[in-house]
């Protein structure tokens, strides 16, 4: 196949400029960066303390309701939670059904979170004031109203196959 190149350099010159997903990367690589300093004093990444929230908001909930939660598919919750089990953060909770898992914070799990949080406040508020010229809670409804969405697309998708 013959490659035209000033087609070539238009296109991935208009996808830098304006492709979602270059800049969700960018925006989701440059958060995590700065949560993941706030945390470190804590023994915690962004990433972590986020999943350890939502087990704490799940309640014992199935990992297949969790990681619908949180736009994971179970492969990759189960892998995230490996270094938490580790670490003692969280167990897997009994359930008459061993087909079904789920898992639940620890004592230790519960201290690290709450040893995280004065340093997420702190990270959180500094995420808003570079959001000064935006209405934060406006944005935040839009990322999860356009998350939903993007969703629906990917079950539409799944229909069609």
């Amino acid at each position: 196949m013959e490659v035209d190149d000033q087609r070539f350099n238009d296109d991935c010159d208009l996808m830098a400029r304006t492709c979602a997903l270059f800049a969700v990367r960018r925006l989701a690589r440059a958060v995590t960066l700065h949560f993941d300093s706030h945390l470190a004093p804590a023994g915690l990444r962004g990433t972590q303390l986020n999943l350890l929230v939502a087990i704490a908001r799940a309640q014992g909930a199935s990992l297949t309701t969790l990681g619908e939660r949180l736009g994971m598919d179970r492969t990759a919750l189960t892998h995230a939670l490996r270094p938490l089990q580790r670490e003692g953060w969280v167990r897997d909770k009994s359930s008459a059904d061993r087909r079904e898992r789920s898992v639940v914070l620890t004592a230790v799990g519960r201290r690290a979170v709450a040893r995280a949080m004065p340093m997420w406040r702190t990270a959180q508020q500094a995420i808003e004031a570079a959001n000064a010229g935006g209405n934060w809670p406006e944005f935040n409804r839009d990322m999860r109203r356009l998350s939903r969405q993007v969703r629906q697309l990917l079950i539409r998708i799944d229909l069609r196959a």
